[in-house]
């Protein structure tokens, strides 16, 4: 609950997620301090570690992200020179059968 309470705080503060000193200073450390305070500090190294599996998940989906919105722009070029170059060749037949 706790954790959910300082992410739910996180966002509501509109801090941008790639600001990295932002999100450390507006969630790593409140979380930090309320885990350790909360559960102790075997605990916390669990927890810690369970959240940086979750950044690295996250990073993973992201870097992801950004490759197949590469790949989609590479289609959509292509498709569109494809479509301008069908267009000029559809001008040529029309022009030559008098359509």
């Amino acid at each position: 609950q706790f954790l959910r309470s300082s992410l739910d705080n996180f966002h509501s503060k509109g801090i941008d997620p790639k600001d990295l000193k932002g999100f450390h200073v507006n969630f790593v450390e409140p979380a930090r301090k309320g885990i350790i305070e909360h559960v102790g500090l075997e605990h916390a190294k669990h927890v810690a570690f369970a959240l940086k599996e979750a950044n690295n998940i996250y990073e993973t989906i992201n870097l992801s992200n950004e490759k197949l919105a590469k790949d989609f722009e590479g289609i959509f070029k292509y498709y569109d020179s494809q479509v301008k170059e069908l267009e000029q060749l559809k001008s040529k037949l029309d022009k030559k059968f008098n359509l």
